[in-house]
């Protein structure tokens, strides 16, 4: 394992496991923590729940450790169930989860960091598997974060004509993407057309050797 962080100042050490360390308990490797970027995303968060609950509709808002504490204390689940390598089962903990009178259930995720490919299909296939929420939000801060989001939703590419769309299950909770709301208006607008242009589903490779 490694250690960082200061000795003569207020915050504490982050003890990461190094990649010989998670080799050796069966787990691929991974990027070191990034302190600085967590020290960053906290407050973001805390501003977001601030202005959620100040819009005063009744609605309960839920931080991460919250979720954590309250499905080991009720028989909601607070989490989403993801694949990871090996078949092994590890549990997603949203940032937020917001839970509305009427009993919708909506996760809010801070998508501050570009993930690979990988790691952001299995996200999103472990919050359609949610059926317990309603809907996603992947907040997303960049253009290059909001691309690679959306582009892991596609499940296929533009049917061939005369065939249906991909069933999709009325029970899955819908998965949205949006800029993060504390962005200036233009970097609100880059995010935004990143999102729409990674949507649009590829063509059929058979479409695309005939044009």
């Amino acid at each position: 394992m490694t250690r960082s962080g200061t000795r003569g100042g207020t915050a504490g050490w982050t003890v990461t496991v190094t990649a010989r360390g998670l080799r050796a308990v069966g787990l691929l490797p991974r990027r070191p923590a990034r302190t600085d970027l967590q020290r960053e995303h906290e407050p973001g968060l805390a501003w977001l729940v601030t202005r959620l609950e100040a819009r005063g509709d009744g609605a309960s808002v839920y931080t991460e450790r919250e979720c954590r504490a309250r499905e080991r204390t009720t028989d909601t689940r607070h989490s989403a169930d993801l694949q990871e390598a090996g078949d092994r089962t590890a549990k997603r903990w949203p940032d937020l989860i917001v839970e509305h009178r009427d009993g919708r259930r909506v996760v809010l995720e801070f998508e501050r960091t570009l993930k690979g490919a990988g790691r952001l299909r299995r996200i999103v296939e472990g919050y359609r598997a949610a059926r317990w929420f309603d809907e996603v939000w992947l907040l997303c801060a960049e253009p290059t974060i909001a691309r690679a989001a959306a582009a892991a939703t596609r499940r296929d590419t533009e049917p061939l004509p005369g065939f249906p769309e991909p069933v999709i299950d009325a029970d899955e909770p819908a998965i949205n993407f949006a800029p993060w709301p504390g962005l200036e208006p233009a970097a609100k607008h880059a995010i935004q057309r990143a999102i729409e242009h990674a949507r649009r589903p590829a063509p059929h490779p058979g479409l695309a050797r005939r044009r």
